[in-house]
């Protein structure tokens, strides 16, 4: 009886996707823009905004990632992952006054006149950071709302022995003062010497931080 003959079965065709037979490089690079740009996909170097509409983008990344099986390109991370994003336009950074826009500057410059109770100030800290290099008598500021923090430097002979005592064991010796500037204005600083709370040392509302004067000076 002669053998019988073995029938191999011939394995089907390798199925490729319609997306992958229809893609060329020109359509792949039509939907990486689609998918926001190459600069989108990992290493966006924290230039990123969020995704505005996942949903929208997934089928053209979708397609960039069967195209890149496709041509045997290597898998690029496409941050489909929650809380990742993808880079557009550079985002903007701190707002620059521009030399139209003018400056203002905050003066501690003591022309302080003391029969109206106003005595020197100490700028110690401006919107949180440290006003400029020490002996400074001018800071140079943006237009707009400004903090700033203050410690008085009122005469000592103002004060007794047991106030200038109580004066400096204070907790806390600073005052905030928002000021909001002008282009093209100096303010002077000071503070004024609260003449009804005067024996008040401890809470420290004996005095508080002003604006005593204001001139307009060009700023550049």
């Amino acid at each position: 009886m002669p053998p019988r003959a073995i029938r191999r079965r011939r394995r089907p065709p390798e199925r490729r996707t319609s997306a992958s037979r229809r893609l060329t490089p020109a359509a792949l690079v039509s939907a990486r823009r689609a998918a926001g740009s190459p600069a989108g996909l990992a290493g966006c170097g924290g230039r990123c905004r969020p995704i505005a509409n996942m949903r929208r983008l997934a089928p053209s990344i979708a397609i960039v990632e069967i195209a890149m099986k496709a041509f045997g390109l290597p898998l690029l991370s496409l941050c489909l992952l929650a809380g990742t994003c993808v880079a557009g336009q550079d985002s903007p950074g701190p707002t620059l006054v521009s030399n139209a826009a003018g400056c203002g500057r905050i003066s501690i410059f003591d022309v302080a006149p003391r029969s109206q109770d106003l005595y020197r100030a100490r700028l110690m800290n401006l919107d949180g950071q440290l006003p400029g290099p020490a002996g400074a008598k001018s800071f140079r500021v943006t237009p707009g709302r400004h903090v700033l923090q203050v410690a008085e430097l009122i005469d000592p002979e103002q004060f007794n022995d047991v106030q200038r005592r109580q004066r400096d064991m204070r907790a806390n010796p600073y005052k905030d003062l928002v000021v909001d500037v002008q282009p093209n204005t100096t303010y002077l600083l000071g503070a004024r010497l609260v003449e009804a709370r005067r024996n008040y040392i401890t809470d420290g509302s004996y005095w508080e931080p002003v604006i005593y004067q204001q001139n307009s000076e060009k700023c550049q």
